[in-house]
């Protein structure tokens, strides 16, 4: 799939930015799964506010979304 598509970045503690980005090229074993809406968990409100040791910015946070599968690799059998 072709095009770009908006992502949250947290830049540092506390700061978050919107960019448009270049929609990720996918492998013959990955999907591409075009969220519809998504939320955070505590550990994400955590690494906002404070970071984390274990995370690099900028960072895309969230990991808690629904959506659907647009596209799939030329190796994915099931899904």
């Amino acid at each position: 799939m072709e095009g770009t598509m908006r992502a949250w970045y947290v830049t540092a503690p506390g700061k978050m930015e919107m960019r448009q980005v270049p929609i990720p090229k996918i492998g013959p074993k990955d999907i591409l799964f075009k969220v519809s809406y998504a939320a955070v968990c505590g550990s994400d409100l955590h690494a906002f506010d404070y970071g984390m040791a274990i995370q690099h910015y900028p960072i895309i946070l969230g990991h808690e979304f629904t959506g659907y599968v647009v596209e799939a690799g030329s190796e994915v059998k099931d899904i």
